[in-house]
């Protein structure tokens, strides 16, 4: 049986074959060979030099970014072990008047588990979104000539493009800290905060912590990605198709 690429499994897995069909190397007008903004060989016209790029860039991307998502997932699967025996651990250490040593060492203990679970997730969460963006930003400038859009197209979450929730979550990685210290929010984090408000269901005034103060991107690559990898690369290339349909 022949071996697959995963460039061969990608193309045919999201229907991109037509798209890439005429890809070859460009001649310029002064008989050079064409190169992309970055210095890359051009493959095909702007359409399908920005695809195979895109399609390059997350054959060397999945294998770590499937390793992230799988952590994301032990790690909420941690965090809700440690809840239920941190509760059990509560209920017999301070049952008695005289908490029990054992038992209350137990429940703190427990407790750092969760927290560490807790950011574990969210910092492979964090590094998700963060390469999902960058692949999106250069595929998106690729696309420059072609007009690429971003908003108001399908995959759609709470109105908002996979695309934004993606840049959204990125920023919210970033900046987290900088936000949770930020009573009123100016308009360029605005643009961020509103999309994940929107897609998490929350608004500013529900609450005294909310999502966009702490670092939420646990929550919203689940908004994207539901709970396994394939729906994330599904949702991933039906994005990038999208924005130059």
């Amino acid at each position: 049986m022949p071996v697959i690429s995963t460039y061969e499994r990608l193309v045919a897995k999201h229907h991109l074959a037509a798209l890439l069909a005429e890809g070859d190397l460009q001649v310029t007008a002064s008989g050079d060979i064409a190169q992309t903004r970055d210095g890359d060989l051009k493959w095909g016209e702007d359409r399908c030099n920005a695809m195979h790029r895109l399609v390059m860039r997350w054959c060397f991307n999945v294998p770590t970014l499937e390793t992230l998502f799988s952590l994301i997932l032990k790690e909420s699967e941690r965090k809700r072990q440690a809840e239920t025996e941190r509760e059990s651990a509560a209920n017999i250490a301070f049952a008695r008047a005289e908490p029990d040593p054992d038992e209350v060492a137990k429940f703190h203990a427990l407790g750092e588990q969760i927290g560490a679970a807790e950011f574990g997730g969210a910092a492979c969460a964090g590094a998700i979104v963060v390469v999902l963006n960058n692949l999106l930003l250069r595929y998106k400038a690729d696309l420059k000539a072609a007009d690429p859009k971003w908003e108001k197209i399908t995959p759609q979450f709470g109105g908002y493009s996979f695309g934004e929730v993606v840049s959204a979550a990125a920023n919210n990685f970033r900046h987290h800290d900088e936000w949770a210290s930020t009573r009123a929010p100016n308009a360029q984090q605005m643009k961020s905060i509103a999309v994940i408000e929107g897609v998490l269901g929350h608004r500013m005034a529900s609450a005294i912590t909310v999502p966009w103060r702490r670092n939420a991107c646990v929550e919203l690559v689940a908004v994207v990605g539901g709970s396994d990898f394939e729906t994330l690369e599904r949702r991933f290339f039906e994005f990038a198709k999208s924005i130059c349909s």
